[in-house]
């Protein structure tokens, strides 16, 4: 996805009535997780398959929290709000080295 793209999803994301935004943050560590032999490292929910980018796309392309819903049950109004928050810090640090370092802060490794 495009830093075009991403801010496109984070402004429709925040615009969209979702009210995740207003919640404050939620910690990426708790909901996102990138591992190598989980879709070749991409960042992914915890527990599932389904990639950080996908929920970006469906946000995108106007999708609302009960269409991302539907598409993927086990996603709460967090996973979207991490999912916002993943791609505004992508946008500012250019890369996704800063959320691993992070991770690995975290989990001690």
């Amino acid at each position: 996805m495009s830093k075009n793209a991403t801010l496109k999803a984070l402004w429709k994301g925040a615009t969209m009535g979702l009210d995740i935004m207003r919640r404050g943050p939620v910690s990426l560590t708790d909901y996102i997780s990138m591992d190598s032999a989980i879709c070749h490292g991409k960042p992914c929910f915890k527990g599932s398959r389904v990639m950080v980018a996908d929920v970006l796309e469906l946000l995108e392309a106007g999708d609302s929290f009960v269409q991302i819903k539907s598409a993927f049950p086990r996603l709460t109004r967090n996973h979207v709000q991490a999912a916002l928050q993943f791609a505004r810090q992508a946008v500012e640090s250019g890369r996704q080295a800063a959320f691993r370092a992070a991770h690995h802060a975290h989990s001690g490794r």
